[in-house]
């Protein structure tokens, strides 16, 4: 795979200026979720999706994006170590079909 190394980011400016993410979208919808610091569930009034630019996926996911109820659960599964960011081989997405 042709991983991309990112930087991490610390706000949800930092992730919205990032250079393979395409926007950060923050969308209204309750819902509930554990939290696994406080151990217990709370309720989230959002969900925050982050999408990439066309040409790059999560490796591990293979997804273009992914959302979590809280903009903290967002950024810290961005700069998880296994999302590694690379190119997306497949057919109509690869930077190639692009052009």
């Amino acid at each position: 795979m042709n991983t991309i190394k990112h930087k991490k980011v610390r706000t949800l400016k930092d992730l919205q200026n990032h250079p393979l993410v395409e926007s950060v979208v923050r969308e209204e919808q309750s819902d509930f979720y554990y939290d696994w610091e406080t151990r217990t569930e709370k309720e989230s009034k959002y969900q925050y999706w982050v999408y990439l630019k066309i040409g790059y996926w999560f490796e591990k996911e293979g997804v273009t994006s992914f959302a979590e109820p809280t903009a903290k659960f967002l950024l810290d599964r961005f700069n998880e170590t296994d999302a590694k960011i690379g190119l997306d081989p497949r057919e109509g997405w690869r930077l190639e079909d692009q052009i």
